[in-house]
């Protein structure tokens, strides 16, 4: 076995062991891709995914940082499933998640209590590509960086189905 194939084997043991551990403290709606998607985010590897799996990170490790990711932005209160276009290029960014993570449709996650108001309070998270949306004015950002612009019929939809499957969140004014 190769050195990488060894290193990718660890990693998936790891995580399994770490989402069994996580799950055990509470943690029940994380699965093994959410894992990857925030130890990436948490350890700053959004440029090269991959060298997650080279920082070669026993389960505790990654329980750790997963702990710490929802310490500082707050337990998941909901998500919704979203179908977006990046309307400045016309380029399908579901359709490039889907080859790369394999998933039907975008999720938006948004965090009760966030401890970063940025790009508004509340924003969305769409962990599988590093984007936050701001639910004002539907600008996509990577970091603090606008990346993009949700079309206003498309954030309106959302706006809607947050509003309607999560009654106890106030959303900022539409721009």
């Amino acid at each position: 076995m190769s050195d990488k194939s060894q290193k990718l084997f660890k990693y998936h043991k790891n995580a399994a062991t770490a989402l069994i551990k996580l799950r055990g403290d509470g943690y029940s709606f994380l699965e093994l891709d959410s894992i990857y998607q925030i130890l990436i985010y948490q350890l700053d590897c959004t440029e090269v995914y991959t060298e997650i799996i080279h920082k070669e990170l026993s389960s505790d490790e990654m329980v750790y940082h997963i702990k710490e990711f929802f310490k500082t932005s707050g337990l998941p209160i909901g998500s919704v499933v979203f179908d977006i276009e990046d309307e400045e290029d016309g380029r399908n960014l579901n359709a490039l998640e889907k080859a790369i993570f394999r998933e039907n449709g975008s999720v938006w996650i948004i965090h009760k209590n966030d401890a970063d108001p940025f790009p508004s309070n509340p924003h969305a998270h769409k962990l599988d590509s590093f984007v936050k949306l701001h639910l004002g004015n539907g600008k996509l950002y990577r970091k603090t960086q606008v990346y993009g612009q949700l079309p206003k019929k498309e954030l309106e939809r959302l706006r809607d189905k947050i509003a309607k499957g999560m009654k106890d969140i106030v959303l900022p004014v539409l721009e």
